[in-house]
């Protein structure tokens, strides 16, 4: 496997398994969306792929919603309002999202996992 399809392999991994957190309620919609809107370009896969493009919909929605460390930097009477605003998305995009992760789910999860890149280097030369 070349490093480039090495790298194509990973993330596909990755969004796997971020789609599988969706479905099992272990990440929030918003969170998943804003990883796997970044993911798109590092799967092989059409820029305009539905089931990113649910992905990057719900990211630019929702872009204003303060998440992670962002919310530190937030008012708590500012944070409040906020929070309301996320519950309503999470369950507003729940179902649209929870519909891409199965497909990508089925499209990604039973990939085989990419060596290592040490085996990489130590296999090819």
């Amino acid at each position: 496997m070349s490093l480039p399809e090495l790298i194509v392999a990973s993330n596909r991994q990755k969004v796997a398994r971020i789609a599988q957190d969706i479905v099992s309620n272990h990440i929030g919609v918003i969170e998943a969306s804003r990883l796997l809107a970044r993911l798109r370009f590092g799967v092989a896969v059409d820029q305009w792929d539905p089931d990113f493009i649910t992905f990057v919909g719900i990211d630019s929605e929702t872009d204003d919603l303060p998440l992670g460390e962002a919310r530190h930097h937030w008012s708590p009477s500012a944070l409040a309002l906020k929070d309301v605003e996320i519950a309503h998305a999470e369950e507003f995009y729940r179902d649209s999202a929870l519909v891409a992760a199965s497909h990508l789910i089925a499209r990604f999860a039973h990939e085989d996992p990419p060596a290592s890149a040490y085996d990489y280097y130590t296999l090819n030369t």
